[in-house]
């Protein structure tokens, strides 16, 4: 045990440069999170997160949340057909979903947290509806 201790101690002082301080909090990931503080990356708040203050799933949409942020709660909507806007020969069944509807001439917005999704680039006041950020 005791060799080993020398040997990692001797390979510690070795892989120590005087050129090349050590910088403590210099540890960003290809998102610019520092772990040695304790963030990591979260996909779904598109940002850096301490996952034991604040979590990493983006807030439930609900009406509330929709109407907040300026967006457009819609109690019986269709993502088929709102994905399929302008489409020919594309039939949606007829099932509500609630959804925060986002875009169009009114502008309206998602919360943070989500983003607009329009596929309809071809009509100016498509509307899209709010999906959790990537």
């Amino acid at each position: 045990m005791k060799k080993i201790m020398i040997v990692l101690f001797v390979l510690m002082i070795l892989g120590c440069s005087k050129d090349e301080p050590i910088i403590v909090g210099g540890d960003k990931d290809s998102h610019g999170c520092i772990g040695s503080a304790g963030y990591t990356w979260c996909e779904e708040k598109n940002s850096c997160v301490r996952i034991w203050e604040e979590g990493c799933k983006a807030p439930e949409m609900t009406k509330e949340l929709c109407n907040s942020s300026k967006g457009s709660w819609n109690e019986c909507s269709s993502r088929c057909q709102l994905d399929n806007q302008g489409k020919e020969g594309v039939a949606c069944t007829l099932q509500c979903e609630q959804l925060c509807e986002c875009s169009g001439l009114a502008g309206f917005r998602c919360p943070e947290g989500y983003n607009c999704k329009v596929l309809a680039e071809n009509i100016a006041d498509a509307l899209g509806y709010c999906v959790p950020s990537q």
